[in-house]
């Protein structure tokens, strides 16, 4: 993290966001206690597919069997992130992808890709009712909980993706 205590703190606060509303439980308990819920799942409920995708196979091909579902405190998903994860970190996670459900420092730099790859365009279009509202909800959550102010520009209006790799390199560099 960087700069004062203060943006720390907001860091954290959107960390936590952030990864709450990918790993909620909060249907089990009802909808009266939204946003008091989180790190539930490691692994993603009912996935959609395999998460094989054949345009990306020659590059990191699907090892027979393997499933490439969401897993981890931000939901590493597909065959190509799994395979540039297990690159970076000189590790055979196509061959092994439940090892970022169950290796912490894994599932760790599995989230630093994620936030590095985030997508704004999609992700804060995509059904912005739930989506960007949630994460702001879960946001605002933390930082009353961590005694800080919120901060300007949290929604998806003003916000642009990191480049070049930056998270994961920010990361790569105290890791």
């Amino acid at each position: 993290m960087t700069g004062d205590d203060v943006i720390k703190r907001r860091e954290l606060a959107a960390f936590f966001g952030q990864t709450s509303q990918e790993t909620s439980g909060r249907w089990i308990i009802g909808e009266d206690a939204q946003f008091t819920w989180g790190y539930c799942f490691v692994n993603e409920l009912n996935p959609k597919s395999d998460y094989c995708d054949p345009n990306t196979n020659s590059s990191y091909p699907c090892a027979a069997g393997k499933h490439y579902y969401g897993r981890g405190p931000l939901q590493l998903r597909w065959n190509h992130n799994y395979g540039r994860l297990g690159k970076e970190l000189n590790r055979s996670l196509l061959y092994q992808p439940e090892k970022v459900a169950t290796d912490q420092v894994l599932s760790i730099r599995g989230s630093t890709l994620v936030l590095d790859d985030f997508t704004f365009s999609s992700e804060c279009t995509k059904d912005k009712e739930t989506w960007e509202q949630n994460r702001i909800a879960y946001y605002l959550r933390y930082c009353d909980m961590l005694d800080v102010d919120a901060g300007e520009y949290i929604d998806c209006d003003n916000q642009e993706p990191f480049g070049d790799n930056g998270l994961l390199k920010m990361v790569g560099s105290t890791m």
